[in-house]
């Protein structure tokens, strides 16, 4: 198998106008699906730089348009899903979807926000 596009979320950056587009990747035989996120749909953040080797996480603010809908990508494999920001077609950051974490509001109806983390 290989690696391929389960979740894909093109955007623009607030500053500059930039093209990126947010992947989440899969082992596996998939069809890509488009997704919608939050205005921040990724934010990226770097450890303590006290530490000999800097590391990055990512925060994924997506939304669910239906109830469950990413209930998948929580697994007890860490290394299940990959993620990708492309600018202009170019891989800038990759990193794997921290697959234990996962939230939902039950007392909201969809759409809703979810928010994840990838590290580097």
């Amino acid at each position: 198998m290989a690696w391929n596009v389960k979740y894909y979320l093109p955007f623009k950056s607030k500053r500059g106008n930039i093209s990126y587009q947010l992947e989440i990747l899969e082992n596996a035989s998939v069809t890509p699906v488009e997704i919608v996120g939050q205005p921040d749909v990724f934010i990226l953040k770097y450890s303590d730089y006290k530490n000999t080797i800097i590391s990055s996480f990512a925060e994924l603010n997506l939304i669910a348009k239906t109830d469950r809908q990413f209930e998948e990508l929580f697994t007890n494999d860490p290394f299940k899903y990959k993620v990708q920001l492309k600018k202009n077609s170019t891989v800038v950051w990759a990193g794997w979807l921290d697959t234990e974490q996962y939230s939902a509001s039950f007392n909201k109806m969809p759409p809703y926000t979810l928010r994840f983390t990838a590290n580097d």
